[in-house]
């Protein structure tokens, strides 16, 4: 599906990604003029961040959402885009106060937008478990490979989606062995001298981009039966792999063990 039919298919999603980039755009502005500190970085960086993931995200859901009934669909991705958006806005509100967005309930305000971002992630992970329901249990028409790497891209998606709970709900933090804020890699921020659970939240979440954009590319490439049960193979490894890497940097990450 190419980016007009996707957004004659989902204008909620595609429109929403539209803007979301366009939000990132004028957001980095303030990493020029704003000259404000929150744990050492700029407060802008963090929406900016979840801006490009977010963009990203409702255009994956979209595409899987291709394979839903058309109503059922569109009631989704309304959920999704509505979900997606609050919890934007608690980041962005958080970012122009110059206070930390995530694991911050210092205050009574604090406590709310915080609470309203895990309302939200809570939602949208429970949105993202019933479409993963609906394409394992009811009959769809939707070929079998991209079927596996919709249903694949899910489990990837949820698992991050745990793992993210974990860090806000039980551990109460990113960082394990050290506070939040200290060294970290560029842009991204991940602790280079003590473990990190963002690592596996984070290729837990995007594994759904991995393993629907490898697919797409696998399905564009089919030429018989016999390549067919090797595109299956393939993307099952990658899935299998995924996961590893996923359990992997979580256990390193538990322990205090920086990636570094």
């Amino acid at each position: 599906m190419n980016p007009i039919s996707l957004k004659s298919e989902n204008p909620v999603l595609f429109h929403s990604s539209i803007l979301i980039i366009l939000l990132a755009a004028v957001t980095s502005l303030g990493l020029v003029f704003d000259t404000r500190l929150v744990m050492g970085d700029n407060p802008w960086i963090k929406p900016i961040k979840f801006d490009l993931s977010f963009a990203i995200y409702f255009l994956t859901i979209a595409w899987i959402m291709t394979a839903l009934p058309s109503s059922l669909a569109r009631k989704l991705s309304v959920y999704i885009a509505a979900l997606m958006w609050i919890e934007l806005a608690a980041i962005y509100f958080q970012a122009a106060r110059a206070v930390p967005s995530h694991f911050n309930d210092k205050t009574l305000l604090d406590g709310i937008m915080y609470g309203i971002m895990g309302l939200a992630i809570v939602g949208n992970t429970a949105v993202v478990g019933y479409i993963l329901y609906f394409l394992v249990k009811k009959p769809t028409a939707t070929p079998v490979l991209r079927l596996r790497a919709f249903q694949y891209g899910l489990v990837s998606f949820l698992v991050g989606s745990i793992l993210g709970g974990y860090s806000m709900v039980i551990h109460g933090a990113h960082t394990v062995g050290a506070p939040d804020g200290g060294p970290g890699l560029p842009f991204l921020k991940w602790s280079t001298v003590a473990g990190d659970l963002r690592i596996a939240h984070f290729i837990g979440l995007h594994g759904i981009q991995i393993l629907v954009g490898l697919g797409i590319v696998l399905e564009s490439s089919l030429l018989s039966t016999n390549s067919h049960r090797q595109a299956l193979f393939i993307l099952k490894a990658v899935f299998v792999l995924i996961l590893l890497f996923v359990a992997s940097t979580f256990i390193l990450a538990a322990f205090g063990t920086p990636l570094s």
